[in-house]
């Protein structure tokens, strides 16, 4: 048997250890897919090497609650900064009323559509979320200065925050396992 072959069979019997390892500690079995992959080398030259990805498996209702919570969020921002783009009658009055230039709701636009589109896509999620939560600290502030209504206006974006962090929360481990809501018996 050649050295890479044992190499690979004792990893693999890692793998399955760690496996039973994570079942017996939930005390209920984990759903596993493994795939076989290949990554770049350390100077950028293409040399396959076999790795193996473990992806947990989330229930269908739990990823369909995240994919509304996540999707209202973006429909609701896209239409936002579309409208900072067609700039109609009722969004120049509104962004005059709350002190800002008319010069500046394009600006608003493309930073608010910039933090939608990083949000959109599975591989810049968490930099969307961060860019967006920074943009809703900014509305939140505009409206604390204005003295908007607090339950209707000023805490509007902590609605939209708490959708968009709780699609990310309920899709990604990480994120349970970085802020739990329950504790783990153990």
């Amino acid at each position: 048997m050649k050295r890479g072959a044992r190499r690979l069979l004792r990893f693999d019997w890692r793998i399955d250890r760690s496996i039973q390892n994570i079942a017996i500690e939930k005390k209920r079995p984990v759903k596993f897919f493994i795939t076989i992959g290949a990554w770049q080398g350390s100077k950028g030259n293409s040399r396959e090497k076999g790795g193996i990805f473990l992806y947990t498996t989330i229930s269908k209702g739990r990823l369909w609650t995240a994919r509304i919570m996540s999707g209202l969020v973006i429909l609701f921002m896209l239409f936002d900064s579309i409208m900072k783009f067609v700039q109609p009658a009722p969004v120049v009055e509104g962004t005059l009323q709350l002190g800002y230039a008319e010069h500046h709701i394009a600006v608003i636009g493309v930073l608010g559509l910039i933090s939608t589109l990083l949000y959109l896509f599975p591989r810049t999620t968490f930099l969307g979320a961060v860019l967006l939560t920074g943009y809703f600290g900014g509305v939140i502030a505009t409206h604390i200065r204005m003295d908007a209504p607090l339950f209707t206006h000023t805490l509007f974006p902590v609605y939209l925050a708490v959708l968009m962090w709780g699609g990310i929360w309920l899709r990604h481990e990480k994120v349970r396992n970085l802020v739990p809501f329950a504790k783990n018996e153990g």
